[in-house]
């Protein structure tokens, strides 16, 4: 396969932590759905939303995912699920 390589990982496998560890991300927005709040945030030009049990308020926080839950696109197309990893 040829085309632009991606990585992804569903919003609900994302979480929102204090720890140092986790990856950076500038909240923007947080949409309350109901159950839970889905927040839209920034890592430099990229956009990504995660999903979150309780409040959050916009601005910087961390996130952390199980790595296994990633998966890989090449030219749009899946390349190897995530489930068929676990």
């Amino acid at each position: 396969m040829t085309g632009k390589a991606e990585i992804g990982i569903r919003p609900e496998f994302v979480r929102l932590t204090d720890d140092a560890a986790g990856l950076p991300v500038t909240v923007k927005t947080v949409d309350d759905i109901g159950r839970y709040r889905i927040l839209r945030g920034s890592l430099g030009a990229s956009t990504q939303r995660h999903r979150a049990g309780g409040p959050v308020d916009p601005g910087r926080a961390a996130r952390t995912f199980d790595p296994g839950r990633l998966n890989v696109y090449a030219g749009a197309h899946l390349v190897e699920p995530a489930i068929a990893r676990s």
